[in-house]
């Protein structure tokens, strides 16, 4: 089953407990997202597994840069913050280390994206067994620019 909530169409999450099925509807849509004419420099992808602090406040600030980085070729590009771990209530999604760059990406969505950034993020949330779901929302994510 798929939620969709419209808030933004820029920012999709996919989430659930099946790791494969996770994996499979967050690579079909972000081969649907990244925009066609820019071909393999039309996505570009964060690692998002973060096994301690410093390699999750990386992935945000490599998260971050690539969203104020234009597309190589001009056109489009998607960044996909690609399996985040670290968006729980752990160890590392409590730290400051995180924290702190985590509300400058969300200070950075809230400021508005460009029109032609399409941000995305995908992630393996432990819980029961249940589909991805796939939703559109302002918080954090994996993201996709495209600029025309």
């Amino acid at each position: 089953m798929v939620k969709l909530k419209t808030r933004t169409a820029n920012i999709h999450a996919v989430v659930g407990s099946d790791e494969s099925a996770v994996k499979r509807q967050a690579a079909e849509l972000a081969q649907k997202l990244a925009p066609a004419e820019a071909g393999e420099f039309g996505l570009e992808t964060i690692d998002g597994a973060a096994d301690n602090v410093e390699q999750a406040a990386a992935a945000i600030r490599s998260t971050i840069a690539a969203l104020q980085t234009l597309p190589f070729f001009g056109g489009g590009k998607l960044v996909w913050l690609k399996s985040a771990n670290f968006l729980s209530d752990d160890v590392k999604g409590k730290s400051a280390s995180v924290l702190e760059p985590l509300e400058d990406l969300g200070a950075l969505i809230n400021s508005g994206l460009p029109g032609d950034v399409q941000p995305k993020r995908s992630r393996k949330r432990p819980a029961p067994s249940t589909p991805p779901t796939e939703t559109s929302s302002p918080e954090p994510a994996t993201f996709s620019k495209q600029q025309s």
